[in-house]
This record gives C-alpha cells, structure tokens and sequence, in this order.
C-alpha cells in the first residue's frame, strides 16, 4: 500500500485502476534494514565520526610522509589508505542522510492535508464561537431575570432575593 501511495503521489499509476496479485518476488529489503530517526541519526553520526578518523589517520601520515618520518607506525593503527571503507563510509552516509531526508518529508503533512486540517479547526473555532454566545446570552438572561427579581423584592421591603418582608 506504500508503494503504492508513493507511486499515486508522484504521478506514475492511477489510484483507481490498481489491480494486485500475489506473486512472489525477490526482495533487497529486510526489517533490520529498515531505519527509523532515532537509528538513522545514530548511523549518520557513527559514519562522520569513521570518515573523520579515517580522514585525520591520512592527513597525519600525509605529513609524517611530508617531513621524512617514515618509520612504521604500530600495528594496532588503523591502515592510513583504507579507501575502500572510506568509500563504504561515504555511500553507507549518503544512504543514511537520504532516507533520514525522505523520512521527515513523508513526516510532513501535503498541502492539501494542511488546506483540510485548516478548514476543519476554522470550523471547529466557528461552533465554539456559536456556542459560547449562546451560553453567554443565556447567562445574561439569567442575570437579568435575577436582577429583575432583586429590584422587585427590594421594592417589597425585602433584603434578599427570595426572603420573607420585613413587617
């Protein structure tokens, strides 16, 4: 269904007239492949911090080389011309940084998605509108129907609403 949403928003199948079967194909994809945020950032940093080593091991033996300081590092250093795990690093980098990128676009809602949720809250703010002067006119009738009944019991001699007169 994925595939297919994403294939539907790019323009390359129309929606209505998909049709699916149940052939089985080989696959390049496993569920330790998949990558959330979290792990991705996790892969991004660790391949920086690998490319950066690697990096630094090169430029010191670049200027040992540069100054006549041949001698053999120990063995436990890592190889200073491993290009071949530099450019694992790079592509392992560029892989990461992409889906990382296609993650947090597919995160965010379309256009219309927003126009949607737009529409809905401005109709949700208008009830809220409409209730709240409603129950605000019939406060207010409330209170001058109390007010009314005030003055009146006043004007029979009495102190408080709904108290007997002084007589």
């Amino acid at each position: 269904m994925q595939v297919l949403a994403l294939c539907g928003s790019r323009g390359l199948v129309e929606l209505p007239a998909i049709a699916v079967d149940s052939s089985l194909m080989d696959a390049n994809a496993s569920r330790g492949s998949s990558k959330q945020l979290p792990r991705l950032g996790t892969v991004i940093a660790w391949c920086e911090g690998g490319i950066s080593m690697l990096l630094d091991s090169a430029r010191d033996h670049a200027r040992r080389v540069g100054t006549g300081d041949t001698t053999d590092d120990a063995e436990d250093e890592p190889r200073r011309d491993d290009w071949p795990g530099l450019s694992r690093l790079c592509d392992l980098l560029v892989r990461a940084r992409t889906a990382r990128d296609r993650l947090r676009q597919r995160a965010l809602p379309s256009d219309n998605g927003i126009r949607i949720k737009a529409q809905a809250a401005e109709r949700i703010v208008t009830r809220a509108e409409k209730r709240l002067a409603a129950e605000t006119a019939a406060h207010q009738e409330k209170l001058r129907k109390y007010q009314a009944r005030t003055e009146a019991g006043r004007a029979a001699g009495r102190q408080r609403p709904g108290a007997r007169p002084h007589g």
